[in-house]
């Protein structure tokens, strides 16, 4: 800039500014920045979410491919049951009740149904999981609907012995809803009720209308809507109840409250599925030992319109009567015995005694064994263990998974006590992985069979531990001498038993009025426990034991040959050389003389 008052610009001063003229905000380097990354981020969200899309359009293609998949393995279960069951029914229509045909057709119909139910029990819990069981609403009276249900296990609350009742606040209820998955809701619910209650307990099932009291709005973090009007279903018994860690569980997919008992563990998951499908609630109440209490709270449609479901959806009756029968089939708390035949009183058999839940294989396998062997049954650990310490059985078969005390738990208990550890177990169980059965032999089990197993590999197995049991005691008796006791017991507990009472009795072995009645003292144990133990492990009585010992320290003496057959007499605690002698020839099939004869021989060569 120049000023002039006599025009002489050519000499007249400069004056200069510099004027920096910035760049708008969005033109700056830092708005730069944000461009870059707002760029990136959304170029990563397109690109995710187009991931996203492209991976949720696999998964329910992944998904129709696997529900087509059970749709067609159900359907090739389905088949050969249908082949199983036909001939079946036509069985059992053309022979006479007292056949023993006819009993074992009905525990092939009975476990083909079952098996028929839990392949359509899988294959609508899939359907559910992967959204493809929509909801079906139908009008009907669901007062009726839930008492017909109920009516249902009616038999088998009677064999029970239970408290069973229904009551409706009204019985015209009438409502929308799915009949298909109510059934199913119901049907689980009551069967786990009486599942777990025990014999003389009480069940009731009641159905109300209700009205919700709580008039304020749905808030805006919560999904689920107020029910302002609905039905509410209790099922509540006096089982054995759940504690608080089962509780915070129960609703939990493959969860099992009590993981000796048999199941898929999918119930309770797919019944509070079911009732989410119905945008209803469900709720449970329990106290340990107290009892149980299941709401189920369903929305009373009015608005909606009624949908045209096939007929099928109705045959809820016959799905749930089978699931009924074999409920009925399997229950340890079934009183009904077997059909035995009647056995010569002078043939003694072995005892075996059979430990397993399930009813119907215990009876199927007393049922098979009643003709070689004396059968025992119990129906968990607990009283199988209880009656094993009672009657001592030659041998015991047990399931692993039973509830009150497991196979393993008794295995371990049989093997531990001194009155039954000689008695060989046999565990039968569907866990048949390595460290399930490095677990069995653990706990001391003699044998190990996988289910499904085969009658005749059974019988076999049987055969195999009672004879090792024998070859024992008769290699008491062939063994000359006094020998370790380890070569004719299987387990520690009755070697050291076995030791000692020889040891026993080889320090008082001069001593002629040395007899059991001291032997037992000797050892701090009962005359009828002495007895029990010796004659498990030898097949004789203790008198015969004692003896025994006795003659084979004598041939021992006599083997020496330092002294008269008369001083081995009496310094082996027999007063008589002429019982001596005869004793002795039983033993080893030669008089004292032949023996001692024989040995001097055999030194000499």
């Amino acid at each position: 800039m120049k000023a002039s008052l006599d025009g002489q610009w050519e000499n007249a001063e400069s004056s200069r500014i510099d004027i920096k003229i910035l760049p708008p905000f969005w033109q700056t380097w830092w708005m730069k920045i944000i461009y870059i990354i707002a760029g990136g981020l959304l170029f990563w969200t397109l690109i995710n979410f187009y991931t996203l899309r492209v991976k949720a359009s696999q998964r329910e293609e992944l998904d129709k491919t696997k529900l087509e998949f059970f749709v067609n393995v159900s359907h090739e279960f389905r088949t050969p049951l249908t082949l199983i069951l036909n001939p079946v029914d036509k069985i059992l229509s053309s022979v006479p009740d007292s056949d023993a045909v006819k009993s074992s057709a009905l525990t092939i119909q009975r476990s083909a149904r079952r098996l028929l139910h839990l392949v359509n029990q899988l294959l609508d819990y899939r359907k559910m999981d992967v959204g493809m069981s929509p909801l079906q609403l139908e009008k009907g009276n669901i007062a009726k609907f839930c008492e017909d249900i109920f009516s249902l296990f009616e038999t088998l609350a009677t064999r029970k012995d239970l408290n069973y009742s229904f009551e409706a606040d009204s019985p015209n209820l009438t409502t929308l809803f799915d009949f298909d998955k109510v059934e199913k809701i119901i049907t689980n619910l009551i069967s786990n009720a009486i599942k777990f209650t025990e014999r003389g307990g009480s069940i009731k099932v009641s159905v109300n209308k209700r009205s919700s009291t709580d008039k304020r709005k749905q808030r805006f973090w919560s999904k689920k809507e107020s029910l302002e009007e609905y039905v509410e279903i209790i099922i509540s018994d006096s089982g054995v109840g759940l504690d608080k860690e089962q509780l915070k569980n129960i609703f939990s997919r493959f969860y099992h409250p009590d993981s000796t008992t048999s199941g898929t563990g999918i119930g309770l998951n797919f019944t509070k599925a079911l009732v989410g499908i119905h945008k209803g609630e469900i709720t449970v109440e329990s106290q340990r030992k107290k009892g149980t209490k299941f709401t189920v709270k369903l929305p009373i449609n009015y608005d909606l319109e009624p949908e045209n479901v096939e007929n099928i959806k109705n045959e809820f009756l016959i799905n749930s009567m089978n699931a009924v029968e074999y409920e009925m089939s399997i229950a340890g708390s079934d009183p009904t015995p077997i059909t035995k035949k009647v056995k010569d009183k002078n043939t003694k058999l072995p005892t075996v005694l059979i430990v397993e839940d399930n009813n119907e294989l215990r009876r199927h396998l007393a049922s098979d064994l009643q003709d070689e062997y004396d059968i025992k049954e119990a129906e968990n650990g607990r009283k199988g263990l209880k009656i094993a310490k009672k009657i001592f059985p030659d041998l015991i078969i047990s399931d692993v998974m039973m509830p009150k005390m497991d196979g393993f738990e008794l295995c371990k208990e049989i093997k531990k006590d001194f009155d039954t550890c000689h008695i060989p177990v046999l565990l039968l169980t569907a866990r048949s992985l390595d460290n399930d059965r490095i677990e069995g032999y653990e706990s001391g089990a003699d044998g190990y069979l996988a289910k499904p197993f085969v009658t005749s590999v059974l019988k076999a197995r049987i055969s195999n531990l009672l004879a090792t049991k024998n070859r024992l005691r008769e290699r008491f008796a062939e063994i000359g001498g006094l020998f370790p006791s380890s070569e004719v017991t299987s387990n520690n507990i009755d070697e050291v038993f076995l030791d000692k009472a020889t040891k026993t009795i080889i320090k008082n072995i001069s001593n002629m009025d040395f007899k059991q009645e001291d032997l037992s003292k000797e050892l701090g144990v009962g005359r009828s426990q002495l007895y029990r133990k010796i004659n498990s492990l030898t097949g004789n009585n203790p008198s015969h034991f004692i003896r025994t010992i006795r003659l084979r320290y004598a041939s021992e003496l006599l083997q020496n040959n330092q002294y008269s057959i008369k001083e081995v007499t009496y310094m082996s605690g027999f007063n008589s050389t002429a019982y001596f002698s005869k004793t002795f020839r039983e033993l080893f099939n030669m008089t004292p003389t032949e023996f001692m004869e024989q040995k001097s021989n055999v030194k000499q060569n």
